[in-house]
């Protein structure tokens, strides 16, 4: 079985209403299993942080449920992996506004 995989747009538009690709997501019944990572999700959870309570309260069910669902597989990074991102994203952002 193939798995689909589900960055922050399709869970941000999942969840939000206001969201233009909201409907398309809430209609979207991926045959296969979703797969995701942990790096996608932590974007999710930060896009929803300033969006007030009620919000952020969605964003961690929304979360926990990934967590829990059997048919949603959550790859989770090293901290080597993430360190090693870290750092190229600061040394980028660094040249980029020198």
């Amino acid at each position: 079985m193939s798995a689909v995989f589900a960055d922050a747009f399709y869970w941000i538009a999942l969840l939000n209403p206001q969201d233009t690709w909201h409907e398309i997501t809430i209609n979207y019944c991926p045959e296969n299993s979703l797969i995701t990572t942990d790096v996608v999700l932590d974007e999710m959870l930060n896009f929803f942080s300033k969006r007030g309570s009620f919000m952020r309260g969605k964003a961690i069910a929304l979360y926990e449920n990934i967590q829990s669902n059997s048919q949603i597989e959550v790859i989770t990074t090293s901290p080597e992996i993430r360190q090693t991102a870290a750092d190229i994203y600061k040394n980028v952002s660094i040249k980029a506004t020198a």
